[in-house]
């Protein structure tokens, strides 16, 4: 009953965080310029954008069921996004130790991202 409860208080935080409120959408303009990858790579989202769309997922981390199986299925789906033209990147707040497995253990070769080493635009 206790585990109830306590997914019930989440919830009720998440909802009134107003974090969906606040959350980016489909169409929606990014403030980064450059992102840097789990290896420390610089990645100049404007210059990816003049090359192509760019599709960004977020996911928790490995940990996470449901986040490896996103991330098995764009590896997967690779070839596809290449022959659009695109860019795949994914965000993930997961250390650097674990982003470094993960990319190994499923073969990733599209951009993993540390989201704590954006830069935005200037002004």
């Amino acid at each position: 009953k206790s585990v109830y409860k306590a997914h019930a208080q989440l919830y009720w935080k998440l909802y009134e965080s107003k974090l969906v409120e606040n959350a980016i959408n489909v169409g929606d303009k990014l403030t980064i310029n450059e992102l840097k990858n789990y290896l420390g790579d610089t990645l100049n989202l404007k210059s990816l954008l003049e090359k192509g769309p760019v599709v960004i997922n977020f996911i928790r981390g490995s940990w996470c069921a449901y986040c490896s199986t996103e991330a098995k299925f764009i590896q997967e789906n690779q070839a596809s996004f290449k022959e659009l033209g695109a860019t795949q990147i994914i965000i993930s707040p997961q250390n650097l130790e674990k982003t470094t497995e993960m990319a190994k253990t499923f073969e990733l070769t599209m951009e993993l991202v540390d989201p704590n080493r954006m830069t935005g635009a200037s002004s």
